[in-house]
Parts: C-alpha cells; structure tokens; sequence
C-alpha cells in the first residue's frame, strides 16, 4: 500500500504510535484526502496518524474498517477540523463519530460479502489491465 514502508534505523522516544494486526489507521492531516488502512502486519504509525483498536467483543475489526472507510465519515471529520492549508482532525471530535454495529453474525454477513466484491474488482480491474496492454501492442504494431 502507498505510504506504507519499512523503516530502517533509530526511532526518537515517544514520536512513534504502535499499531498491530486489525487496527485502523486514519489519516490526521487532511482528512479529505480520505486515508484509511486496515492494518495486516505490526507497526508504528506517525503521531499524524489516529491508531483505531476496535473492542473485538463488540465489533470485526474489517466490519469497522468498512463502516469508516465510507465517505461520512470524512466528512463527519470535517466539520470540525483545525488550520485551514494543512486541516487537521480533532481526535475528540473523531470519536464520537457513531457507527451502527449489528450482530455478529450480520457483521460477518456484510464483510464476506464486500470481500468477495473487491476480489471481484481485483479480477476485473486486472483484466482491464491485461486489455489496454493488448490494445497498445496492436496499435503499435500497427502504426510500426
């Protein structure tokens, strides 16, 4: 993922939020930019970035990850922010965002059913791909 890379020396104390497997990481600055990741390894994240640690006994981690990742949730965001050329979420603000959390099995229901629409558009956006690469061979081997 974009803006995801290994880090490779010394930390300075304090500058660093942990983050594990299931968190969600949501972009501080300028939160229009709508930067959200379901974290699949461990890590730590700049202090510009909010670590989310969902409560598993109540939420799937992946069913909040969706729920957030959704375009009210920015603009919940941004309806309190500070600055105005670099906007900065207010994490108070943030958190009282509210999401509507069904039960469990539902939660499950929805997830397996967005899972398997992105593997679609993984497979389509794929094919699209191998398409314009044959497109452009034709054309040049056409105009060649």
């Amino acid at each position: 993922m974009q803006g995801i890379r290994p880090f490779i020396g010394e930390l300075p104390s304090g500058s660093v939020i942990a983050f594990s497997p299931g968190d969600i990481l949501v972009s501080n600055i300028r939160p229009y930019l709508k930067k959200i990741w379901h974290a699949d390894s461990k890590g730590g994240a700049s202090p510009d970035v909010l670590v989310l640690r969902p409560n598993r006994k109540v939420v799937l981690p992946e069913f909040l990850f969706y729920s957030l990742r959704r375009a009210d949730f920015f603009e919940f965001i941004m309806k309190d922010v500070k600055g105005i050329k670099m906007p900065r979420g207010k994490k108070q603000h943030i958190l009282r965002y509210s999401v509507l959390v069904p039960n469990p099995s539902i939660q499950q229901s929805i997830v397996a059913q967005v899972k398997e629409l992105e593997q679609e558009i993984r497979t389509r956006e794929s094919k699209l791909h191998e398409l314009s690469e044959k497109r452009s061979r034709i054309i040049s081997d056409f105009l060649a």
